[in-house]
């Protein structure tokens, strides 16, 4: 099918459904729509000759973090009309709309920028690293693995005793290891990032991510899950990406049984940190709940001109990482009122701002990347930003060029994985230091490499004069 036909077809849409609730004013018909646009997305992911599976894991994340909520109202499932967690509030007429008309057309951008740049251009990977940094990147990564192991079982020792909120009040950032775990945190990242995209044996890729996320694994037990699964998919989609894996039935097969395992591991975390058990858990209300970063967009639409702070909150995880860096023992504190001065995220904000008592407790309301796109740049924003998203996803073979693209869009693309719950920005000195030491390992073997092929010219040249 042309693209100019989709892009025709896909517009026609999204016109009808906006000019039948100018028409009929029912709610329920943009949730139709919202739900027809997502289900779209699937059928150009599977009849696409590309395949690109990093759309379709961003598309999941989508549906786990926001549009549950909208499908469950849709349904009769699960109404979604009020909040009563955090503050015991019923959403306005006027919100419940303009939510859905940002989930809308922001669902139509990605699939429209998602047409505009799908292609049917294989990758060739062919991406190498030097010997000198593979074995040094081998040596760090051993050595960064236990020191994560051990740092996580002294976090855990603290958590078990004062709770799961103790990561956001600064208490854990008040233990003093010793001063060879400095660091470790972008360390591991360095060494395993760079090992693995260096095409090596499948056996060996796989070696060192089941051991990277056994790691992960053990830290999520401190209740930070979704670094894990965010790990767990990025390892995924380029084990797929590099070697050109067939997406066929036992694709779906195979990675439906992951998904299930995913939400079965989200589950158990809930049950161990003591929110019940798995005998008496509600798989509905749960999944209802999990998608209640929706709400941050209502939330924002209702309070925006009642005293919350005006802020860039686009660009919020840039300019907080900023002052993380050169306030850094405020951030250390954790959540506190002079915390609340630094940080400029919208999550930060909103949480403080409706409930302070429990944001000082360390507890938070979560975000959304369109709410924050939505404060800075209105609703032009959202169709920019997600078109290129969409771009993006279907177009990642550019990436995948050079060693220093593919790590920054690792990093990106980890982000864009929780965005739907978190900001879509970040600040990147952990690229730039991956970066930086690619470049000078890989300089310093290719030096030593041309003196050994010059040596053994000029030896060659000596025997032959002899």
């Amino acid at each position: 099918m042309k693209k100019q036909f989709k892009l025709g077809i896909l517009t026609l849409f999204f016109v009808g459904v906006v000019i039948l609730c100018l028409i009929l004013k029912k709610i329920y018909i943009l949730e139709i729509g919202i739900l027809t646009l997502y289900l779209y997305g699937w059928l150009n992911f599977i009849y696409s000759k590309k395949k690109p599976i990093g759309f379709i894991i961003f598309w999941m994340s989508l549906l786990f973090f926001n549009l549950n909520k909208i499908f469950f109202d849709l349904f009769g499932i699960e109404k979604w009309d009020k909040m009563t967690w955090w503050i015991n509030y019923t959403y306005s007429e006027k919100a419940k709309w303009y939510t859905l008309i940002i989930v809308f057309l922001a669902l139509y951008s990605i699939l429209f920028g998602g047409i505009v740049g799908d292609n049917r251009k294989k990758i060739f990977y062919k991406i190498k690293i030097t010997k000198l940094t593979k074995n040094i990147s081998f040596v760090l990564f051993l050595y960064s693995t236990l020191i994560f192991f051990l740092k996580t079982l002294a976090e855990l020792r603290v958590i078990s005793k004062l709770g799961y909120v103790s990561i956001y009040t600064g208490t854990l950032d008040q233990i003093n290891y010793p001063i060879w775990y400095t660091g470790n945190s972008i360390l591991i990242k360095l060494s395993f990032y760079t090992l693995l995209i260096n095409k090596m044996k499948k056996k060996t890729f796989l070696v060192y991510s089941i051991i990277y996320l056994m790691l992960y694994f053990i830290s999520s037990f401190k209740g930070q899950r979704v670094f894990f699964i965010s790990e767990l998919l990025i390892i995924i989609y380029l084990y797929i990406k590099i070697y050109c894996i067939k997406i066929n039935f036992k694709f779906y097969l195979k990675y439906i049984i992951i998904f299930i395992g995913i939400l079965f591991f989200i589950f158990f975390m809930e049950t161990f940190r003591g929110n019940g058990t798995l005998g008496n858990l509600k798989i509905i209300e749960r999944l209802n709940d999990y998608s209640s970063n929706l709400d941050i967009i209502t939330l924002y639409l209702d309070f925006q001109d009642k005293g919350l702070r005006e802020l860039n909150y686009f660009f919020a995880p840039i300019t907080d990482g900023i002052n993380n860096i050169l306030n850094y023992s405020i951030f250390k504190e954790g959540y506190s009122e002079m915390y609340l001065k630094y940080r400029q995220e919208l999550s930060i904000q909103l949480s403080a701002f409706l409930n302070k008592s429990l944001y000082l407790k360390g507890y938070g309301l979560g975000g959304n990347y369109l709410a924050d796109i939505y404060s800075t740049f209105g609703i032009i924003g959202i169709f920019i930003i997600n078109f290129i998203i969409g771009f993006l996803l279907f177009r990642d073979y550019i990436f995948f060029r050079s060693k220093y693209l593919i790590i920054l869009y690792i990093f990106f693309f980890k982000k864009l994985i929780y965005a739907p719950r978190a900001s879509l920005l970040f600040l990147p000195h952990e690229v730039l230091l991956i970066w930086i030491y690619i470049f000078i390992l890989d300089f310093i073997g290719r030096r030593k490499k041309n003196v050994k092929i010059n040596n053994k010219e000029f030896m060659s040249k000596q025997k032959f004069n002899i």
